[in-house]
């Protein structure tokens, strides 16, 4: 098992049931299995040829008895009776966002998301906190090269609206800081050495963002955007100095 599957594996917590949406290879609910978890544990997919998979490594291991596989696209075929822990993990943010959006049951207390976005952690994460849900913890993890962000969050009907140049700071509880939205929480990451490479990544990613449109020209259809990348910048290179100063 990989570095990222056993730490999300690991965010499980006891409960009544988990459900692994987008599940491919069935790797985390047969450790979890194999772990000994108590709840029930479901293995998702919307394509036929991954839970074909995930199957015979679930006898590969001896645990298919424990673990119901359902064909379904995203949440559509799980019943909220079953769970209270939501591992989606491996796709898109913004494909992330519209799985949750269509569960509205998910808007619930003590229901937990585990959540490791591929790309566009920014807009999931902007989704998360301006529909009622709070990012409870948040890891990162160095595999091949990479550094992959997973969180885990939970509803309690809070909505934060965020503002640019909003001047809570990086120790604020929330709303969280934009540069935030992109690498993760200061406050939380600190701590991880992966972090400075998150930082520095996703610096050199907005700095060509705004070398490109300086080189295209500063009109009034990019100026908000060259207003935005600005502002991300000033705050991420002082994130970078807090991170370096500690």
């Amino acid at each position: 098992m990989t570095e990222r599957l056993k730490t999300i594996t690991d965010l499980v917590q006891p409960g009544k049931g988990v459900i692994d949406v987008g599940t491919d290879h069935g790797y985390v609910p047969a450790e979890l299995a194999l772990r000994g978890y108590a709840g029930n544990i479901i293995a998702s997919d919307i394509n036929e040829g991954p839970l074909s998979a995930a199957k015979r490594y679930a006898l590969e291991q001896n645990v298919s008895n424990r673990i119901l596989f359902t064909l379904s696209d995203g949440l559509a075929g799980c019943s909220p009776k079953l769970v209270d822990t939501v591992i989606i993990a491996g796709m898109g943010g913004d494909l992330i966002c519209s799985i949750i959006d269509a569960a509205d049951w998910l808007c619930r207390p003590k229901i937990r998301l585990i959540l490791q976005p591929m790309t566009k952690a920014e807009i999931l994460r902007y989704y998360l906190i301006n529909n009622g849900f709070v990012i409870t913890d948040e890891k990162l993890v160095r595999e091949n090269g990479r550094v992959f962000q997973i969180f885990t969050s939970e509803y309690n009907g809070v909505y934060f609206t965020r503002k640019l140049n909003d001047a809570s700071g990086f120790d604020a509880a929330d709303p969280y800081m934009d540069a935030e939205l992109f690498t993760g929480r200061f406050r939380i990451l600190k701590e991880h050495s992966e972090f400075r490479d998150m930082i520095l990544g996703t610096l050199k990613s907005m700095e060509k963002k705004l070398n490109g449109i300086e080189s295209s020209g500063i009109r009034k259809g990019n100026l908000s955007d060259y207003i935005f990348y600005s502002e991300l910048l000033r705050q991420l290179r002082e994130m970078r100095k807090r991170y370096d100063d500690l």
